[in-house]
């Protein structure tokens, strides 16, 4: 496993936080969290799933808190959810904003799993009243709060098309979307700590051709975007991924996209600090960004890249990005970013040698060819030449009656094909290879940002 060197960049993110002081934490430990949100190893079933909330665990009976002011819109019973209270939070949104098609001007907060509740539907609360319990209610074996945040709409996208649900513009089940996004862009999650790191591993079989691993830690638990020229795909939006209409197609994270399987580690309450996810690509990417939703991460470039061995210094540091008004930082080891004009890597200049020497050889090549055709034209205007159906199909005659020196004026005539022919020739393969370098080597890392949307 060898490190990937990146760079540090800032993306305008896909949803916009809405967390600042009127916003507070539904649990007593927010930091106590046995499942995060999106692609993750669901370990009471054994498989791969995409989870649409953050399941945080503690006794029971701990008092959860309203996230912030609002009023209790309904309470419900579910089969997996259990005992179930949503609390409606109008939201302020003086940039308009937009979710998908929707302008953003609502929150639904569910709790799932409660062992009681202190509310009644219709009741008015304020951030941090106490709305319930924490419990173990439907199909859970722990004691945890499964909490989940819906975007404008309450009503899943699987169950709009399970249902038929047309969408329509005044409807907050019709969506035609899944309003489930990171509740951290309401209740947010500090410290945000640790390393964000890329690294190159081996294929987990033949399919693919490239594979990658992201290591993070508890203190970036908020994945959103991965981005490469083949695509991009969002948790938060679902935008990039297959099957997303169906609870088994959001589920199935080794065909998220038809150019990347994902796969999480394992990940529970006992976890330590690191985790990770897998990413195996049918081809190998020119560009990965992973971005968080707040749109800060890191991007690896595979032209003019290196890899190191896992413990040497990258780009990639402890350090948080310094805020949004800087787009790119990166190491001064990285030749794209400081500006030098040498290449530091070796297979680019190879290539780029044999390719002139490619092109020389070609030209050599056209020569040979060139001067064969102007001697076998000589050959026809001194000696008689016929042509049989039959082996050796070519019979040479006598002499078309001229002295040597009467040749010169075929030496002539052939010199001005040659130089009509053979000198664009050369000039035009003298051209390639100045400018083959040029034409070979992709743009900077500045110029792959300035062409893709902020």
């Amino acid at each position: 496993m060898s490190q990937l060197e990146t760079v540090q960049v800032t993306r305008s993110p896909e949803v916009p936080s809405f967390h600042n002081s009127s916003w507070t934490s539904p649990v007593p430990k927010p930091a106590s969290i046995s499942s995060p949100f999106g692609p993750r190893w669901k370990i009471s079933s054994d498989r791969y799933d995409f989870h649409r909330g953050i399941d945080y665990f503690d006794e029971d009976d701990t008092e959860l808190y309203a996230i912030a002011d609002g009023v209790v819109f309904q309470h419900r019973e579910f089969t997996d959810g259990g005992t179930t209270t949503v609390i409606e939070h109008e939201l302020e949104n003086p940039s308009d904003a937009m979710f998908h098609d929707r302008k953003i001007n609502k929150v639904f907060s569910y709790y799932n799993h409660l062992n009681s509740r202190t509310t009644t539907e219709g009741q008015a609360v304020q951030k941090g009243e106490v709305i319930g319990r924490m419990g173990q209610t439907g199909s859970t074996t722990f004691t945890h709060l499964h909490f989940t945040t819906r975007l404008v709409g309450y009503c899943t996208l699987q169950y709009q098309v399970a249902n038929n649900r047309v969408p329509t513009a005044s409807s907050e089940c019709a969506t035609g979307f899944d309003p489930a996004v990171h509740p951290y862009l309401f209740v947010g999650a500090e410290p945000r700590l640790g390393l964000k790191e890329l690294y190159e591993i081996q294929p987990k079989n033949s399919s693919f051709a490239f594979a990658v691993r992201y290591n993070t830690s508890r203190g970036h638990l908020d994945l959103d975007v991965i981005e490469t020229d083949f695509g991009k795909i969002s948790f938060n939006t679902r935008a990039g991924i297959w099957g997303k209409q169906t609870i088994e197609g959001l589920d199935d994270l080794d065909n998220i996209t038809s150019w990347m399987s994902l796969n999480p580690g394992i990940f529970r309450s006992t976890t330590p600090d690191e985790i990770y996810y897998e990413m195996h690509f049918f081809q190998k990417p020119a560009y990965l960004e992973v971005l968080d939703i707040y749109g800060e991460g890191i991007r690896w470039n595979a032209v003019g890249s290196s890899s190191s061995s896992s413990s040497s210094s990258t780009s990639s540091s402890s350090a948080e990005p310094t805020g949004a008004g800087s787009s790119t930082s990166s190491s001064s080891s990285d030749p794209a970013e400081t500006g030098s004009s040498t290449s530091s890597n070796a297979s680019e200049a190879t290539s780029t040698a044999t390719a002139k020497a490619s092109v020389m050889a070609n030209l050599a090549m056209t020569g040979i060819l060139l001067d064969t055709g102007l001697a076998f034209w000589k050959l026809r205007k001194a000696v008689k030449i016929e042509f049989k159906p039959r082996f050796p199909f070519v019979q040479f005659g006598g002499q078309k009656g001229y002295e040597e020196a009467g040749t010169d004026k075929y030496d002539e005539e052939a010199l001005r094909y040659m130089y009509a022919i053979a000198l664009p020739l050369f000039l035009g393969f003298t051209v390639r290879s100045s400018l083959y370098e040029k034409a070979v080597r992709p743009p900077p890392l500045d110029a792959l940002d300035q062409t893709r949307p902020q």
